[in-house]
């Protein structure tokens, strides 16, 4: 099932046309371990370190987490975020993100995402979305008008829980590579305020 060369637990489910729609005008962009990982592998290309100035790191209170998660795509069943990292010593999560912005994503080349097998979760998981508590097909994707089919759905509950799974086993990982990243990188801090 897993098909990433660099770590086994990856997954990757992309029904992808490689449109790239959805790389234009973003939503904040959750970035996870694995695709932290991959950039601090890559930090030392001088191509990746431009790339790597456009992060930035939310400080989000305990009391806002579920309102972040359910922003940023990352409220299944459970709070994604909580898996993700552990509290820093005041208690605060941070997290790593792809500011949205009205442009391209920062990570699309000519060719394509040069995240590859690396992407976020939110990257993986499109053209799928979670809307009000159902999941959709993104208006944004030329593959919007088809149906979602309970294997689909299926799929999607077993990627997620093995995604919980990775998160969990790397929070400690993420954490300490967010702060060696954030030390070379001294990335901008936006605190989270709930909407």
């Amino acid at each position: 099932m897993f098909n990433n060369a660099l770590f086994p637990d990856e997954m990757s489910i992309s029904q992808c046309a490689t449109c790239r729609l959805c790389c234009s005008d973003i939503p904040t962009c959750i970035i996870d371990y694995h695709t932290l990982h991959f950039l601090a592998l890559k930090s030392k290309n001088a191509n990746f370190e431009k790339l790597l100035n456009e992060i930035v790191l939310y400080r989000i209170k305990p009391e806002f987490l579920n309102s972040a998660a359910y922003l940023w795509q990352h409220y299944f069943k459970y709070n994604l975020l909580e898996m993700i990292t552990i509290p820093n010593d005041v208690g605060d999560f941070l997290i790593a993100a792809i500011p949205k912005t009205r442009g391209k994503c920062p990570f699309l080349s000519e060719i394509g995402c040069i995240l590859r097998e690396n992407k976020p979760l939110n990257c993986k998981l499109f053209p799928y979305i979670q809307f009000q508590g159902r999941i959709s097909i993104s208006p944004v994707c030329p593959l919007q008008k088809k149906s979602i089919s309970e294997i689909t759905l299926n799929k999607l509950d077993e990627i997620l829980e093995e995604y919980t799974q990775t998160a969990i086993h790397h929070s400690l990982d993420y954490y300490e590579l967010l702060k060696r990243m954030n030390s070379k990188f001294n990335w901008r801090i936006i605190n989270y305020k709930s909407l």
